[in-house]
């Protein structure tokens, strides 16, 4: 697994952090508001005309098989995503994502699957996602757009994964390209300063 970006004297301190060994459970975002952060369960918003906040974004995919990787990555290169110069990088461990944070590199977008043992993981996509907020508030970094990717999307999963600090929920199978498309570069627009 290549690791990019410059070394940083950040640490991400995951001692006192244990795996989550609850089960796991769609949250109703109107039953479970969250005041602090936005957060959503697939709701697309609209597409700006330009300038695309999507050119150059930088995304960090996650899960620990690598065809679902190759699925998503695909996805993100092709069709309407194919113009805007994505730069992806790839990780199949909760672990190796916060590697990536230490070493100073940040993401725009981070998919991220909740169960990645396959590949050796301990930590679940939402104690992942927990930790980078962390890292992001202490480090005064920009919040990614962050998603969970999941088969797992009962209300609690939801509830769990919109209070672990992520953005949306997006069952597997993915949507279609287009609302996938529309969903990120919505979010993008709301919360990137367009230049």
């Amino acid at each position: 697994f290549p690791v990019s970006g410059t070394a940083s004297s950040s640490h991400l301190d995951t001692s006192e952090f244990q795996p989550s060994e609850s089960p796991l459970v769609f949250v109703d975002e109107q039953k479970h508001p969250r005041e602090s952060q936005e957060s959503h369960v697939f709701a697309p918003n609209p597409v700006p005309a330009s300038p695309n906040p999507l050119t150059g974004c930088q995304v960090l995919l996650a899960d620990d098989i690598s065809l679902n990787r190759t699925i998503l990555r695909r996805k993100l290169l092709n069709g309407p995503f194919e113009s805007h110069k994505i730069q992806i990088t790839e990780a199949s461990t909760g672990e190796q994502c916060l590697e990536l944070f230490s070493r100073g590199q940040t993401f725009d977008v981070i998919l991220l699957d909740q169960v990645m043992n396959g590949a050796g993981g301990q930590l679940l996509g939402s104690d992942t996602a927990r930790l980078i907020r962390k890292f992001e508030k202490e480090q005064n970094i920009p919040p990614a757009m962050i998603v969970a990717c999941s088969g797992n999307f009962s209300d609690s999963d939801v509830s769990l994964y919109i209070e672990s600090g992520m953005n949306y929920v997006l069952p597997k199978p993915l949507p279609e390209q287009s609302q996938f498309y529309e969903l990120i570069v919505g979010w993008l627009s709301a919360h990137r300063a367009l230049s």
